[in-house]
Order: C-alpha cells, then sequence, then structure tokens
C-alpha cells in the first residue's frame, strides 16, 4: 500500500498544519481463491488528482508471443466506467481488414448509456432511503467484511508520501502496478493524461 497527501493540503482552511492524514492511498490486493490467483486488482483513489473517474478496468492475459506486424504488447480490455459517464467497452487488437494485411489496429466497442433524465447521486439516494428501497446500502455482513479488510490497512504505519495536485499521486504508487504501469482511465472517450 501506497499512502499520500498533496502539497498545499495542510495550507487548507480547518486542516492541521501538522496533518498526516492521506488524501491518496493506492493498494495492490489479491483475491485468495483458485480462480483469482497471480491476478493482481489495483486500486487508487485520492483527492487532486487530474479527473474523477470510477472505473474497472479488467485487462487479459496477453498471447504468450507477437501474431503479427507492429502488434504491440497490451492485452485485450475490457472496461466498466461508472462516473462520470456509465460505459463498457471492449479494448482489443484485430487484424486489419485486408486480405493481404497481417498489421494490427486497435479497436475499441463501446456501450454508452445515454440518459436525460438522469438523477443526480444523492437525490438518488436520499429518495432510496425515504422510498424504504435497501439496493444503493450495504449490508451489515457487507460493512463488517470491508471493516475486516481494512482495520489492519488503518494500522499498517506506511509513510504519507507528497504528490503535487494534478498528478496520479506519489512516485512510489508505481511500485504497486505491473509493467506499463496504471491503466488511466477514460473521459470523453480518451484516456485521461
Amino acid at each position: 500500500m501506497v499512502r499520500g497527501q498533496y502539497s498545499g493540503y495542510r495550507t487548507t482552511k480547518g486542516v492541521n498544519p501538522k496533518s498526516t492524514v492521506e488524501t491518496y492511498a493506492a493498494m495492490r490486493l489479491h483475491v485468495d481463491t483458485w480462480r483469482w490467483a497471480d491476478v493482481p486488482i489495483l486500486i487508487r483513489a485520492g483527492k487532486e488528482l487530474p479527473v474523477t473517474a470510477t472505473e474497472i478496468v479488467i485487462e487479459l492475459k496477453r498471447p504468450p508471443e507477437k501474431m503479427f506486424a507492429k502488434q504491440h504488447p497490451i492485452g485485450n480490455r475490457m472496461r466498466f466506467q461508472l462516473n462520470p459517464q456509465v460505459v463498457v467497452s471492449i479494448e482489443m487488437q484485430s487484424r486489419k481488414p485486408t486480405v493481404d494485411s497481417f498489421e494490427v489496429e486497435d479497436i475499441e466497442l463501446s456501450a454508452i448509456r445515454q440518459d436525460i433524465h438522469t438523477i443526480p447521486p444523492y437525490e438518488r439516494l436520499l429518495s432510496a432511503a425515504l422510498q424504504g428501497d435497501h439496493d444503493l446500502f450495504a449490508t451489515l455482513g457487507t460493512i463488517e467484511e470491508a471493516w475486516r479488510i481494512v482495520d489492519p490497512i488503518l494500522d499498517d504505519a506506511t509513510p504519507v508520501h507528497s504528490y503535487k495536485p494534478g498528478t496520479w499521486g506519489p512516485k512510489e504508487a508505481d511500485r504497486l502496478a505491473p509493467a506499463g504501469g496504471w491503466i488511466p482511465p477514460r473521459v470523453d472517450g480518451k484516456n485521461a493524461k
């Protein structure tokens, strides 16, 4: 785990000038089952990052060797974006549709939710609470399990590293990501810088 605090946080009104509270956290987790063996789960969240986005990216294993010229070493991906848009996409390399070419191109198939009557998140949450709809709320068992996982992390005395606002967090977090680094979130159909 890597913790961070953006430069200037301690000068924020109401914040202790000696605060060691993190404004960023990055983790590399593993699920203890045969199905997910050797599959890293990377999570990062923080304040003052370049964009606000919530998404899950699943990168599939790469073929053991290149099959086509100009094939880059990145595996195919499935991307589930929840914020700022709801998007489900498949990103892959495919052979160009020409008879005599064995070159590949990057293609993406996306389904974007176009809902003109979207209710803002807090209104939706309050409305669900007032109507007794439990779907948006965690169960007691889920909350207890989350605390079982998070409590040891909170007790861990890892250092809090500084990072500049507008960056993706402390450089120390780069060591958590596999070769190729963190996958940037998508904003308006493009990778965030």
